[in-house]
């Protein structure tokens, strides 16, 4: 799952045995499971069985860590059932497995990454629900393209949850294969609309219900131009009372879609002259995004106490102007209205007010009679007030990570040849964060890297043959992040000689390495961590051993030795 920023349950078990020094073989002692199969699990050649988790997160984890566990196990599993379920669908168009795979994985993995993630416990529970609304979606829709009956699609039994957020992107996803895919991916995208019309277009003196009023939204939003003509027009006849909700959801998906001026410009005014329309539009975003639920006859509530996630998804938005500019101006209007109807008392959060403050002050000035220049100049006192960053319990750490010189990223494979490299450091008077040093027994290690990462005054990242870990990768992904947001200096370290090239990620190849052969390198490294070079000629800063790193050596009976843990004599050539 290193796609979608997430670890296996594999990895997880190999970080925290990199955590607790332990080993392969005590953790299968402790546990009571053959060594060969937990060796199996760590190395991540087999999924580890769900049967197995509680004793796993009991023995190695801390409070909390089981559901944790559980949560990237649901993960992984939802994961390989999208898998099967697009590559039969990809059996069914005649195109290439793989291809489509990647398209909707990828696609998966960029709308989990536009969720509010605080640790990674949230985004792990954000990915597996993506995964899961993914899954629900392309089940529906290859059983559909099995039958050829896209009318199964929405049904009112199904309606309830695809007004949910995020089920219509995933729809919108299946319907947009069929815009670049082979003849049997159009042909659905075909029957699939076709469907949706007859849904959408109302009956002479026939009942409006939410089938037809999502039908329209989906239409508009992901159809034809002659599929958003008929949009237009329904909703224009459309009168207000119960026409208001096809007209809140037509309009935005006619919006979305294009981008069209004229209609946001119309639905703009109507808003501002229609309360039964404002009304279904702010309490239809509150069920599309969580805030409330349909009745028991699946209407919208008539009173709704919170809208906590609605303002999240709107400052969503605003945060992503690339994709949703065309709504900036209704989005600004609905925050000014809930403003009206809640008071500042919901602006007041620390997390609320940080990220609107972000979002203004990264964009350029609105134009003067804009509902986002009447927004910001209304939340201007209420940001004052308020402190610029969120409120969040610290990480339980011994020592200030602020007054750090370096943070110590490695995979835990070379955590031998990285120790002699930190005391050298140390000796030269450089301070390093390393987390088996400075992290206490207790302590929730994925918040201690991140505040490290976020204070630390630079960053070194090792790589060994070993390449880059599973974790590591993501440090290197949060340094690079530290680096475009603060000028994080940030330090590729290779171990061992010349005879071998790391594999290094993309972006980290633009940043100089430092190659560590003698102790010459060290002082290379402490110019990058210090900016100070040592004079010619001056004594060496560091009296660092020369080394040459090796893999791993394999066992008598074949295989290569489990990754953890490591005894330095097996990795470094000391030399007197």
């Amino acid at each position: 799952m290193t796609d979608l920023l997430l670890p296996t349950p594999g990895q997880w078990i190999h970080a925290a045995l990199s955590q607790r020094k332990m080993t392969v073989r005590a953790l299968s002692r402790a546990v009571g499971y053959p060594r060969p199969a937990v060796h199996r699990w760590v190395s991540g050649h087999t999924p580890v069985p769900r049967r197995a988790i509680g004793d796993l997160a009991a023995e190695i984890g801390r409070p909390g860590d089981l559901e944790h566990l559980l949560t990237l196990k649901s993960a992984e599993d939802n994961l390989h059932q999208l898998r099967r379920t697009v590559t039969a669908l990809a059996d069914l168009a005649h195109c290439p497995a793989e291809d489509l795979t990647t398209t909707v994985l990828d696609f998966v993995a960029a709308r989990a990454a536009d969720e509010i993630i605080a640790s990674d416990r949230d985004r792990a529970g954000a990915v597996n629900r993506h995964l899961i609304d993914a899954s629900y979606v392309f089940r529906q829709w290859t059983r559909a393209a099995t039958t050829g009956d896209f009318r199964a699609l929405l049904t009112p039994s199904t309606i309830h949850r695809h007004l949910r957020y995020p089920v219509n992107h995933y729809l919108g996803l299946a319907l947009s294969l069929g815009e670049t895919g082979g003849n049997q991916l159009a042909e659905q995208r075909t029957l699939a609309l076709a469907a949706l019309r007859a849904v959408a277009v109302p009956k002479p003196h026939g009942r409006w219900d939410l089938l037809q009023h999502h039908a329209l939204h989906v239409l508009a939003r992901n159809g034809t131009a002659e599929n958003r003509a008929t949009v237009s027009e329904v909703i224009s006849n459309a009168g207000p009372g119960k026409g208001s909700l096809c007209r809140q959801l037509g309009y935005v998906g006619l919006i979305l879609s294009s981008g069209g001026e004229e209609a946001l410009n119309r639905y703009l005014f109507l808003l501002r002259r229609c309360s039964e329309l404002t009304w279904a539009d702010l309490h239809f975003d509150a069920v599309h995004y969580g805030d409330a639920r349909l009745d028991a006859r699946q209407r919208l509530p008539q009173s709704i106490n919170q809208f906590d996630r609605s303002v999240g998804n709107l400052l969503r938005h605003l945060e992503q102007p690339d994709r949703y500019a065309s709504i900036s101006e209704l989005d600004s209007l609905r925050l000014l209205t809930l403003l009206d109807r809640l008071g500042p008392t919901l602006f007041h959060r620390p997390e609320i007010g940080f990220r609107l403050r972000r979002v203004f002050q990264s964009s350029p000035a609105p134009p003067p009679n804009s509902y986002r220049s009447r927004l910001e100049n209304r939340l201007f006192g209420i940001l004052r007030h308020t402190r610029t960053q969120p409120a969040a319990p610290p990480p339980r750490v011994t020592t200030n990570a602020a007054q750090y010189d370096v943070f110590i990223g490695y995979h835990s494979a070379d955590a031998a040849s990285v120790r002699l490299v930190v005391d050298a450091l140390r000796s030269a008077n450089v301070q390093t964060w390393f987390d088996l040093d400075d992290l206490p027994p207790g302590t929730p290690f994925q918040a201690a890297l991140e505040q490290a990462l976020r204070t630390c005054r630079s960053a070194a990242l090792f790589i060994g043959p070993t390449g880059i870990g599973p974790w590591e990768a993501m440090e290197v992904r949060a340094a690079i992040s530290q680096f475009v947001d603060r000028g994080l200096p940030v330090i590729p370290v290779v171990l061992g000689e010349l005879d071998w090239k790391p594999e290094l990620p993309l972006f980290l190849r633009e940043f100089r390495a430092v190659q560590l052969r003698s102790h010459t390198d060290i002082d290379d490294l402490v110019w990058g961590i210090t900016g100070q070079r040592r004079p010619t000629g001056a004594r060496s800063i560091a009296a660092a051993p020369h080394w040459a790193a090796r893999p791993p050596k394999p066992r008598s009976r074949g295989g290569w030795r489990a990754a953890l843990p490591h005894d330095p004599a097996e990795h470094l050539d000391l030399a007197s």
